[in-house]
């Protein structure tokens, strides 16, 4: 088994691989989640979006050689350091969403909510940059859709926002209230780290 990690890890199509899923993940919450299903994204949210980019760079660095400790090395501290970013990010809008969630008002005594600043590492303006990726513009724990008012949306649509909308925000499976936002993230922060380890 550790021979099959071993030899997979010296090629360029697994770290792609890994690369192309955390490309994904940030397409997919910018274009679905946020244009789509009109779910704006909280500071934590373009914090794990950050991360997983961080994820996907690192692992680029080491697809242009994985036999290259001058290319690996690097490439694989950038990924581990996305991964555990992601995670920070995502157990704490965790804890928010859960707080956030809770019948119990004296859940959220104590609780540090998200700022309308972003605040990326090494003073990065990300959110200046790419404000649309990266600007955080919505409520941290509450991640229901918001529709602007005379949008028109299909019946596709329609049902999906309706269906989150119902069940108090995205889960993965909405009627069970099963894995929110934060808790899949922090699972993909986890694979990638172990992955990439």
């Amino acid at each position: 088994m550790l021979s099959l990690l071993r030899t997979l890890a010296l090629k360029r199509t697994s770290w792609l691989l890994i690369a192309s899923c955390a490309v994904f993940l940030v397409v997919f919450a910018h274009a679905v989640f946020q244009k789509w299903l009109f779910m704006e994204p909280c500071e934590q949210c373009v914090y794990i979006r950050f991360a997983f980019v961080l994820v996907a760079l690192g692992t680029l660095i080491v697809a242009v050689n994985p036999k290259s400790f001058w290319l690996a090395g690097p490439g694989i501290v950038t990924t581990l350091c996305g991964s555990f970013y992601g995670l920070t990010c995502s157990l704490q809008l965790s804890r928010i969403h859960a707080a956030m969630h809770n019948s119990d008002a004296e859940a959220l005594f104590g609780l540090t909510g998200c700022s309308t600043t972003s605040h990326y590492p090494l003073d990065l303006p990300l959110d200046v940059w790419f404000p649309d990726w990266f600007a955080a513009s919505g409520e941290c724990g509450i991640d229901v859709p918001v529709v602007p008012p005379g949008t028109v949306l299909s019946n596709f649509q329609s049902f999906w926002i309706e269906l989150y909308n119902e069940a108090g925000g995205w889960y993965l499976i909405p009627t069970e209230h099963w894995l929110n936002m934060a808790q899949c993230c922090a699972i993909f922060s986890v694979l990638f780290a172990l992955v990439t380890a």
